[in-house]
């Protein structure tokens, strides 16, 4: 499988996704047109010449997917088949549709190609024909549409002249040289993780930042057990023992298969992502706390901060981005949790939000809970958190009027949240507005 094969095979599924009857040939470089074959592909190089697809038994979103690996900008298998499927609604609607995105990117990619390249020159001509000014003018209305009230898409075909663009935008790659075409591809497909708030490949501040998290974590819960051993007697501290390793795997494993559920919640039935993560913090965090109602369970200092650092580790090791992209079953755990307004930094704000809460239930739990005797206590933090945090997205969606915008943790200037658009400009800026 080459690069060249499977972006021409892209574009031909984009085609057909379009609506568009084109022919096997117009996706072919010419006869009179060098064709290269950069892997050595024998059989690419056949299908090149017979006129034949090999990667016709494919599916779409699997072309896409390795459209994105060759051309070195990998994505999950689970947002390829978000991206191809246009499951907008699954994370609030307000992105363009794949399509149209493509048609529109890829004309960008070709006109920064060198003026030599023949397919360089053919979109600058075609930029300035007044067909082509009338099929960008329909694609950016295409692409400023909104949802219909009823929540349902506007799937409004696209007209022959935006067809014809794409025809041209086809029969322009086709003929790029083996040099053009992996610069073409390479600013394509950052393009297309830019548009979808997808984090680059280049990028390393979600690494950083969970290997900084993990060490703390790790510290934090060394330091209860060395005190546990100076304190042998107090209760409040406990102290570590092998059972303290099953009860954590086994607080992963209860959060491991309720994440499993939503995720495929999200995919049988399009619920929108913002749901079911505010129904996967019902587990995060407070499992720690009320494990402690069952006998088998030791709730302690050592225990919690060992759980902690236990579970966060797992699913960092799981929900890092390279994991995604290797394993689809960390990708399918993840969907259910990856809502587009926190996209590319997902991960970032969910550890942080859970130290954060765990940095609130541990003192409750240890200065008031353990100190009045009653375990029902712990429930008054978790209902305020929960129930608060879990009302507040439908209710700012639905009825919220006043837009606002704020400052975050890791970001220079202000962006933010629900319903609205977030732009981004290759991961440096981000702005928003948000509903209350």
């Amino acid at each position: 499988m080459s690069l060249r094969s499977i972006s021409r095979t892209l574009y031909q599924r984009l085609a057909a996704a379009a609506g568009a009857d084109i022919s096997e040939t117009t996706l072919v470089s010419s006869s009179n047109t060098r064709i290269n074959n950069p892997n050595g592909d024998e059989e690419d190089a056949a299908s090149h010449e017979s006129g034949q697809d090999p990667n016709k038994d494919l599916p779409s979103e699997r072309v896409l997917f390795e459209f994105m690996r060759l051309a070195g900008e990998a994505i999950t298998y689970i947002e390829a088949r978000e991206l191809w499927r246009d499951m907008r609604s699954t994370n609030n609607g307000s992105l363009p549709r794949f399509r149209d995105m493509m048609m529109q990117s890829s004309s960008k990619s070709l006109r920064r190609l060198p003026s030599k390249s023949l397919a360089a020159e053919t979109a600058h001509t075609l930029s300035s024909t007044s067909h082509h000014t009338t099929a960008a003018a329909n694609l950016n209305s295409t692409l400023r549409r909104d949802d219909t009230p009823n929540g349902e898409e506007n799937d409004t075909r696209l007209d022959q002249a935006t067809m014809d663009t794409l025809l041209n935008l086809t029969s322009d790659v086709s003929k790029l040289s083996d040099e053009e075409l992996s610069l073409f591809c390479t600013d394509l497909a950052s393009e297309i993780k830019a548009a979808y708030s997808i984090r680059h490949s280049s990028d390393k501040s979600e690494f950083k930042f969970c290997v900084g998290a993990m060490m703390f974590l790790w510290a934090a819960s060394l330091g209860t057990i060395i005190a546990s051993f100076f304190y042998p007697s107090n209760a409040t501290l406990g102290k570590f023992s092998p059972a303290l390793l099953v009860e954590s795997f086994s607080l992963f494993a209860i959060e491991l298969v309720w994440e499993c559920i939503l995720s495929w919640v999200v995919l049988k039935y399009n619920i929108k992502i913002n749901y079911t993560r505010k129904l996967g913090n019902l587990l995060k965090v407070p499992k720690y706390f009320i494990g402690h109602f069952f006998p088998t369970y030791t709730s302690s200092a050592v225990s919690l901060t060992f759980a902690l650092a236990l579970n966060q580790t797992l699913f960092t090791l799981m929900f890092y981005r390279r994991s995604r992209e290797r394993f689809a079953a960390c990708a399918y755990v993840f969907l259910s949790q990856d809502r587009r307004e926190d996209r590319p930094d997902t991960l970032i704000f969910q550890v942080t939000e859970d130290i954060m809460r765990f940095a609130v239930y541990f003192p409750f739990k240890l200065l008031v809970v353990d100190v009045v005797g009653s375990k029902a206590l712990i429930f008054i933090p978790i209902a305020v958190n929960n129930i608060g945090d879990g009302l507040a997205e439908p209710v700012g969606v639905y009825w919220g009027r006043h837009k606002y915008s704020t400052t975050a943790l890791y970001h220079k200037g202000k962006f933010f949240t629900r319903n609205s658009n977030r732009m981004q400009e290759h991961d440096v800026k981000r702005v928003g507005i948000g509903n209350t």
